[in-house]
């Protein structure tokens, strides 16, 4: 018997391995989708010049999907403008957005879901792509004939 409640207490714990190591696959695939989210929004950001809110929610919606939470605790901060700036002005962003479930078997090891998270931070520039071309000036003279 003793040899018994052993072997199953061994097993248990070797279970969480295979656990965390399922769960660790599921965590880098979040975050690679979390990333490839950010690549687009500032892919969109960079080709109209600006950062619109459209794209701000369409992350935050994004992020919220990839993450699991609500879209109000998706940060993203930008510049404000509603105009395109032209081609090779920076653009500042800041996304951060949280990371649920790090550990597998939380709940067996004694961790408090507000403990099983981490905040993720992704900050920087993209350059506006955005080409404002300049109408040719017409002459009084083109406009009289």
């Amino acid at each position: 018997m003793k040899d018994l409640i052993t072997a199953v207490a061994s097993l248990m714990l070797l279970l969480l391995f295979v656990l965390q190591f399922a769960g660790n696959q599921n965590l880098h695939t979040r975050m690679f989708r979390a990333d490839m989210a950010i690549e687009n929004f500032r892919d969109a950001a960079g080709l109209q010049g600006y950062i619109s809110d459209e794209n701000r929610s369409l992350l935050s919606e994004s992020l919220a999907g990839i993450c699991g939470c609500s879209p109000e605790e998706i940060l993203v901060e930008a510049e404000d403008s509603r105009q395109p700036k032209p081609e090779g002005t920076l653009l500042h962003y800041r996304v951060g957005y949280p990371l649920k479930d790090l550990v597998a078997a939380a709940a067996m090891l004694g961790i408090l879901p507000e403990e099983n998270r981490v905040w993720m931070e992704d900050e920087g520039w993209v350059v506006s792509r955005f080409y404002i071309s300049e109408k040719p000036s017409v002459s009084e003279e083109e406009n009289a004939e």
